[in-house]
């Protein structure tokens, strides 16, 4: 018999009020009071996820913004090429890596994977940025650590330039 239907034979005026009939009401309200406290359980439970799904989101704007300078990329390597090799050091170090000798890389290979590094580097640093500073992802925090990992691509080309050989006395 549908809970519906129990509700409304014990709930009849002419309805037989025994004991039984007693007992079996308060199982009833106890079956329905379970029924609602599972069903705002299971809607705390959907809320919760809801909002945690929401906080990670929340968490992935530096690769967003990454993703939105990819499509300027093209146009600020034009405006760090006029300002070489340090523009390009500061802006670009990865691009610049990835077309250093050391590396031995096929001159084809290397170029493909320059253009690559342009459109790609954002988006990676978004990542980075990300991943470093876990929790807590606040403006301050994800520019400092992408200021100082351009700080070390940019000391790493330096280093490879071979400015302290040119700068030690001999």
């Amino acid at each position: 018999m549908p809970l519906i239907e129990q509700i409304d034979a014990c709930l009849e005026p002419g309805a037989n009020r025994a004991p039984s009939r007693a007992a079996a009401q308060i199982d009833l309200i106890m079956h329905l009071e379970r029924a609602a406290a599972q069903a705002r359980v299971r809607q705390m439970d959907r809320d919760r996820r809801h909002k945690e799904l929401l906080n990670t989101v929340a968490t992935l704007w530096p690769f967003a913004v990454g993703v939105i300078l990819a499509f300027f990329a093209p146009a600020l390597r034009d405006l760090a090429v006029l300002w070489q090799p340090w523009g390009m050091w500061i802006a670009f170090p990865f691009v610049v890596l990835a077309g250093r000798p050391e590396l031995h890389l096929s001159n084809q290979m290397s170029i493909q994977l320059q253009h690559l590094l342009v459109y790609a580097q954002f988006p990676l640093e978004g990542l980075i940025a990300r991943w470093a500073v876990k929790s807590c992802v606040s403006v301050q925090r994800v520019a400092g650590q992408l200021c100082f990992l351009h700080f070390l691509g940019a000391v790493d080309l330096w280093l490879l330039s071979g400015v302290l050989n040119q700068l030690s006395f001999h």
